[in-house]
């Protein structure tokens, strides 16, 4: 309830109580948040409903009906401590981003060392499987060429040419499908 000053003082400042006590709560609402008092002798009390009725009673509040966006200076200790509170939520996003970054480059280097490691071991397995391959072409050849000339002599003496061995055609196929790959 309103003491000091008394409503009856503050009515003919407003159209009706129901706008006195609007404009009387969102001044005090805009003191508690921060804002500086408009009156040297406002800012030694502490109930700021009383503050704002002072205010209203000096003619320092301008009223203004309907919507609006106002801004409200703040107290310097209170625009500081906002910014201080602000500055520290920066800094703790900054370091959680970093903190982010951090575990993702862990990650992808893990991840990169993993790739490398399997690509080595199938470097090294495709070698070995390169290796093999060869030698049986190797082999082949050498038969091929030992058929070959197994069957010059058969032609120079008039035998029958031997038939093929179902094993070269197996390598072939098998060479075939690794070449594929």
């Amino acid at each position: 309830m309103l003491v000091d000053p008394p409503i009856e003082e503050l009515l003919p400042y407003v159209d009706n109580r129901y706008v006195l006590a609007m404009i009387t709560a969102k001044r005090a609402r805009q003191l508690i948040d921060g804002a500086q008092p408009m009156t040297e002798e406002s800012e030694d009390l502490t109930n700021v409903v009383t503050q704002s009725a002072k205010e209203l009673t000096k003619h320092t509040l301008k009223i203004l009906i309907g919507k609006h966006e106002v801004t409200v200076p703040l107290r310097p200790e209170v625009e500081a401590a906002r910014l201080e509170a602000e500055i520290l939520a920066k800094q703790k996003r900054e370091e959680a981003l970093l903190e982010e970054n951090k575990r993702q480059d862990n990650s992808n280097n893990s991840v990169r060392e993993q790739l490398e490691r399997e690509a080595a071991m199938a470097d090294a397995s495709s070698q070995d499987s390169a290796r093999e391959f060869t030698e049986q072409l190797i082999r082949l050849i050498g038969r091929h060429s030992e058929e070959s000339e197994a069957l010059a002599e058969a032609e120079a003496t008039g035998n029958a040419a031997p038939e093929e061995e179902p094993e070269l055609e197996a390598l072939d196929s098998a060479a075939d499908e690794k070449m594929e790959i």
